[in-house]
């Protein structure tokens, strides 16, 4: 019944510009460090950067709700913005531990970060004092209440997320540390350059090579680009079709497509010009070129 209802009402995912505390523990008898984020969370009364408001009545419902959730380690939360209400868990990175409604609508929490792969991006982008974001996400509806859009009472929170797209000018909130050492400064490093160089490491270190790249969602079926032919194209040795082929996963089945002109437009016109855009994109980040599907130096290609 809940995935009904999810799949009926609109995502809501909003960002708040927020601050939050990043603290390190360490076992004394394990020697094994935590992770942990601790601040504000979300917000009742205040317009936030999509224009909604969510009524204190509302949000101090769904934090209630979720007490017996979060005692039972149950509400995850995702690395980015996933395109709907569900938990993906591979791309999990933290556990929500604790939410609290206070008196004057901030809605207070602390998180777990986990050792799981998107968690331990995730660690190492706070540790780098990359600049993030906590996104609220769950599912309802919006009303006109005096000219602001304001959430309803069938709003249903979902978990928290860490986002590098905040929806509020600034709402980049700090990494901070509770323990540093003479006071030093962090320095900052670029979000891309942070996460190639974590996910090198941990690539090297578990000696693993993937043989898939997740695209994107569309119609709740999940794309993949996947290593090796599935459908050789013509005699075009360096078409992608030699390369490549798309999966698309459902909770009921996985299908194989092979990569030609003919099975990306039945892509496009099945599932819509925004997955066709990323299924594109990917092509021509492999080196091949979007329009021919053929091995070229286009302005996508890696360098």
């Amino acid at each position: 019944m809940p995935d009904m209802i999810t799949e009926q009402l609109p995502v809501i995912q909003d960002v708040m510009d927020l601050d939050y505390e990043f603290v390190e523990d360490v076992n004394e008898d394990t020697t094994q460090k935590s992770y942990k984020l601790k601040g504000v969370f979300q917000k009742a009364g205040i317009k936030n950067g999509n224009g909604r408001v969510y009524p204190f009545n509302v949000l101090e419902k769904e934090v209630n709700r979720l007490q017996p959730l979060i005692q039972e380690n149950r509400v995850l939360g995702e690395l980015d913005h996933p395109a709907d209400a569900k938990v993906h868990l591979d791309k999990v990175s933290h556990l929500i531990t604790h939410l609290e409604m206070k008196p004057d609508g901030i809605v207070y929490g602390e998180s777990k970060v986990l050792d799981t792969p998107a968690g331990k991006v995730l660690k190492e982008l706070l540790k780098a004092n990359v600049r993030l974001g906590i996104s609220s996400r769950g599912y309802g509806t919006v009303r006109k209440n005096n000219g602001v859009d304001e959430v309803s009472e069938d709003y249903k929170m979902v978990t928290f997320d860490i986002v590098s797209d905040p929806s509020t000018p600034g709402a980049f909130p700090e990494a901070v540390y509770e323990h540093k050492e003479n006071n030093e400064e962090v320095e900052t490093a670029p979000l891309s350059l942070v996460v190639e160089d974590v996910l090198d490491d941990m690539l090297s270190e578990v000696q693993v090579k993937w043989d898939k790249e997740y695209i994107g969602t569309s119609e709740g079926i999940r794309f993949y680009l996947k290593e090796g032919a599935l459908d050789s194209y013509g005699t075009l040795k360096n078409h992608i079709s030699h390369y490549y082929h798309l999966e698309l996963k459902s909770p009921e089945r996985t299908v194989e497509v092979a990569l030609t002109e003919q099975n990306l437009k039945r892509t496009r016109d099945e599932f819509g010009v925004n997955i066709f855009y990323k299924i594109m994109e990917k092509v021509g980040y492999k080196g091949f070129n979007p329009e021919t599907l053929i091995k070229a130096n286009t302005e996508f290609a890696s360098k």
